[in-house]
């Protein structure tokens, strides 16, 4: 087990202030919400695939909460034996039966006032799960070999690339910490699903990770590559790309021939053919956003047609960061029919009060 704090430089970090890159609005929806939960002191659960920048969530929402000026302490929960993550991650004292004459503080202590992050929190044993939930119930825990109780001032983070739901049904994983861990839960998307933010990042990438002191500059086709490949490796993979495209430029310009055999197998493929999804998630939205644009973004017939409650839907909707001018279908969504009373134009909306009295107010429409 590794237990550091999280490097400097992370995916998608614009500076200190830790700016998410990509304008796209899966990712915006993403930056709003931890901008919302990271001044309380409530757990968060990150979930998504390898590469897609959990690291970088934890460390935003650290840096966005009052805690920021104390540690940011990692713990990397994979392929761990239970009783050595027991014992690294409370604790011990000298009594304890290690061999180690000296006491030794676990990263709960040392991110003492700041926040912890659990890494891969999954692959945690199922002992050590019941000691983490103490610590998120009542804040205490009892170091290795020691007798007495201690008190701990952290906030939780977790990560995970598995549902947790699935590991709680298959009894590997406790319902009690699912839940106490579960009080505020942040998605991350794939990044094929949201390939309109890869020139950005492209662009963050060659002006941040630079190899060697000169600018390098990328050609359009490259750029397409880019943006048509599925990217199974996620915003890391693309990193990685980018660093080696750069070592392998002639006089700093980054052409197809600096990229790797994949990336151009997928460029030299009919472009109908490598658009068409490989990701349950990302044929899940296209279906969802073409029912939807098919009923005019009327939601009840939405639901309907695709045999699911509407609450599902909004749920859904949520999830993909689906809205009326989302990009992927042919036709622009319209407004339904019965928003007309309560946005008839394009500037400011009018408000009836309880008398029938007409008075302007925010462009605000409740689907």
């Amino acid at each position: 087990m590794a237990v550091s704090s999280l490097p400097p430089v992370q995916i998608g970090v614009e500076s200190a202030d830790c700016c998410i890159i990509g304008s796209s609005p899966v990712v915006q929806r993403i930056a709003q919400l931890v901008q919302q939960i990271g001044p309380t002191d409530a757990p968060v659960l990150i979930s998504g695939a390898s590469g897609t920048g959990k690291g970088l969530v934890a460390r935003t929402v650290h840096l966005s909460s009052r805690r920021r000026e104390r540690p940011l302490v990692t713990v990397r929960c994979a392929g761990v034996e239970e009783s050595l993550l027991e014992n690294e991650l409370f604790g011990r004292e000298a009594a304890a039966p290690t061999g180690t004459p000296h006491n030794r503080c676990g990263p709960i202590e040392l991110a003492e006032g700041g926040t912890l992050f659990l890494d891969q929190v999954s692959d945690i044993p199922l002992g050590v799960q019941a000691r983490l939930l103490r610590v998120l119930e009542d804040g205490c825990y009892r170091p290795a070999g020691s007798t007495r109780e201690v008190r701990a001032d952290v906030r939780m983070l977790a990560a995970t690339n598995r549902p947790l739901e699935r590991e709680v049904g298959a009894g590997r994983f406790r319902e009690g910490l699912y839940y106490r861990l579960n009080v505020m839960t942040i998605e991350l998307p794939l990044l094929q699903e949201h390939p309109e933010d890869i020139p950005e990042l492209v662009e963050h990438f060659l002006r941040t990770r630079p190899v060697g002191s000169t600018p390098h500059r990328i050609q359009p086709d490259v750029l397409e590559a880019l943006v048509r490949y599925d990217w199974p490796g996620n915003v890391r993979e693309l990193a990685k790309v980018l660093e080696r495209a750069q070592m392998l430029a002639s006089d700093h310009l980054i052409t197809l021939d600096a990229l790797p055999q994949g990336i151009l197998q997928v460029m030299a493929a009919p472009a109908s053919k490598s658009a068409s999804p490989r990701h349950l998630r990302e044929v899940e939205r296209r279906h969802v956003l073409e029912v939807l644009q098919g009923e005019k973004w009327n939601k009840l017939r939405a639901a309907n047609a695709l045999g699911i409650s509407r609450r599902a839907l909004y749920r859904l909707i949520e999830k993909y960061g689906l809205e009326n001018n989302t990009l992927g279908g042919c036709l622009e969504p319209q407004k339904d029919r019965r928003l007309k009373d309560h946005c008839p134009s394009e500037g400011a909306a009018t408000v009836r009060n309880r008398t029938g009295e007409v008075k302007p107010g925010n462009r605000r429409c409740a689907l």
